[in-house]
């Protein structure tokens, strides 16, 4: 790879995922585009075999590969942070660890947001592979309806989280700095990187997201989801009536689950507005079809 200027950053972080980090990399690496890029890889104190791993790819393709080990682990969250921090490309793409790219992911996505000048983020769909039968899955995002929409900001304080956040690429001008220091969710960042742009999902299978391993399988998801609710309704007050749309979904999810979740429904009541039931039902087609971040 040339000097030129990079265009497109890959964000990669990983923590004991010495079965899926060369998968992830290679996929990477294998990328064809027009472009230079540079993956950089965030290893978070890994005690596995991890590191040797990377530093392997370092040495077999150091143009692309920036690997950063930490002596101290640092937390899924504040790793997030800090990789993105580093990333110098006019876009920024993220890919956990677990996960892996499909041939022609940068391209597409880069060439879509050359074109797209009011568009902040954009996903793709994904495969999902089931880590216990080893099976591969489509997504529920095949309606045409979903894959023409453009998603503002009101959308996803609706619906919630709307595609998988290693599919994603945004511009980088909208990075997120280290003052952000409370756990939170792709949801919020998704949600505060939007600002008054668009985001959209492009149908093309370009990644394969595995079920069942990393964040998003973890018991306390909700508290922190319900965290990053109440501080988004303290950064953007003018929209707690979307907020309290979500956290009516959420409500519903638990109810529907023999869950009755007081502090859900609290705060359902406590930001309620006329237009909260009405945001609801109109969005109400779309929720069906995206992965629940509760």
């Amino acid at each position: 790879m040339s000097t030129q200027e990079i265009k497109v950053s890959v964000c990669v972080v990983t923590y004991n995922q010495e079965q899926y980090i060369a998968q992830c990399l290679q996929s990477l690496v294998d990328q064809e585009t027009k472009f230079n890029f540079e993956v950089i890889v965030s290893d978070d104190c890994s005690t596995d075999k991890t590191p040797e791993i990377i530093k392997n790819f370092q040495e077999r393709y150091p143009d692309i590969i920036k690997p950063i080990f930490h002596k101290r682990n640092m937390g899924a969250y504040k790793n997030f942070i800090f990789v993105h921090e580093q990333a110098k490309g006019k876009y920024i793409a993220h890919v956990d660890g677990d996960d892996y790219a499909l041939p022609g992911k940068l391209q597409i996505q880069s060439d879509y947001l050359d074109e797209n000048l009011d568009c902040n983020i954009v996903w793709t769909r994904m495969k999902v592979l089931d880590q216990k039968t080893s099976c591969f899955y489509e997504d529920l995002l095949s309606s045409e309806e979903i894959l023409t929409k453009k998603f503002r900001q009101e959308d996803l304080l609706v619906i919630g989280s709307i595609a998988c956040h290693s599919s994603k690429m945004y511009r980088g001008e909208y990075k997120l700095i280290s003052d952000l220091n409370n756990k939170f969710l792709d949801f919020y960042v998704d949600v505060v990187q939007l600002r008054s742009g668009y985001s959209c999902i492009i149908n093309h299978f370009l990644g394969v997201y595995r079920v069942g391993v990393g964040i998003s399988s973890n018991s306390n998801t909700k508290d922190i989801l319900i965290k990053n609710l109440i501080q988004l309704s303290k950064e953007f007050p003018e929209k707690k009536s979307y907020i309290s749309a979500l956290f009516f979904k959420i409500f519903l999810i638990d109810l529907n689950k023999k869950i009755y979740n007081h502090e859900v429904f609290i705060y359902f009541l406590r930001f309620f507005s006329f237009y909260t039931l009405f945001y609801f039902f109109k969005n109400i087609k779309f929720i069906k079809y995206f992965r629940s971040p509760v």
